[in-house]
């Protein structure tokens, strides 16, 4: 994916980083979100269902230095290729 993947930090900043480069000039783009919200599928029928249940705006700064800090030992992200 990435010739230097493996000098990537593994970091909240370069998470939001990375982010920011996918999601362009979205308004969120880098940042935490600042509202709850779960993804909902609606179908065709007028029915819908909770497709993903998200960590709320409140607890999505832990959530993200608990996932970094899942990796324990690890100094960067690494990719395989397909």
């Amino acid at each position: 994916m990435h010739q230097e993947a493996g000098s990537i930090p593994d970091s909240e900043e370069v998470i939001k980083r990375l982010h920011a480069m996918t999601r362009g000039q979205v308004w969120d783009a880098g940042r935490y979100k600042e509202e709850d919200g779960d993804i909902i599928e609606r179908y065709a029928d007028g029915g819908e269902r909770v497709r993903f249940l998200t960590v709320s705006a409140a607890d999505a700064p832990a959530a993200m230095a608990q996932l970094v800090a899942m990796t324990p030992g690890r100094t960067s992200i690494t990719c395989s290729s397909s």
